[in-house]
């Protein structure tokens, strides 16, 4: 009798298991990728960057967001607000 039970046990936790995978299978289908993420936005192409330079001082890498970034931003957080700014002359000196 206890063989039985402990076959039945493991027949239950097989079954089981096979119930929650899928059950989360269907809901991964429509997660995207990274890759697919990077290549349809803009932002996360280092090519559209090219007046970064990393060996610059920071002073002279502070520079308006692009417009694409401003985009992004605004479709991302569902906010129509967003400008760039410019930082003043105070706040420039702060970084150098």
């Amino acid at each position: 009798m206890c063989y039985l039970w402990g076959v039945k046990v493991k027949i239950i936790r097989k079954i089981f298991l096979l119930v929650c995978l899928l059950s989360v299978l269907p809901g991964c289908t429509n997660i995207k990728s990274y890759r697919d993420i990077i290549e349809e936005n803009p932002v996360f192409h280092l090519k559209n960057y090219p007046a970064f330079d990393p060996h610059q001082p920071l002073v002279n890498r502070i520079v308006p967001a692009p417009d694409f970034v401003l985009s992004y931003l605004k479709k991302f957080d569902g906010v129509d607000t967003y400008e760039v700014y410019t930082p003043s002359e105070v706040e420039v000196t702060m970084c150098a």
